[in-house]
């Protein structure tokens, strides 16, 4: 994987910009919604099981796991088709 998208400066978490004098749901980070994609493809653990079992992890990215959030695997994958179909495109599982 080629990670030379991302940068190296420090986060700075304390920074804000504030579209309110008070913070609120307007308040956004010094990044506003381009910090994720800093850090996309960076590698996270995602807890596959419901958690009522065995621990069961998979390293995925953090965009993956972000957009999967609460789901199962085979919901998350549901809702990949789905959004896929939408767009016109045909899916062919393989394997």
């Amino acid at each position: 994987m080629n990670h030379s998208n991302l940068k190296s400066e420090p986060v700075v978490f304390e920074k804000m910009v504030k579209n309110e004098d008070t913070p609120g749901p307007n308040t956004q980070t010094l990044y506003g919604r381009n910090y994720k994609k800093e850090f996309a493809l960076l590698p996270t653990v995602d807890h596959v099981g419901d958690g009522t079992g065995p621990l069961d992890l998979k390293i995925c990215s953090w965009r993956t796991n972000d957009a999967k959030n609460d789901l199962p695997l085979s919901e998350f994958i549901s809702v990949c088709q789905a959004v896929l179909k939408h767009h016109g495109y045909v899916i062919n599982k393989t394997g």
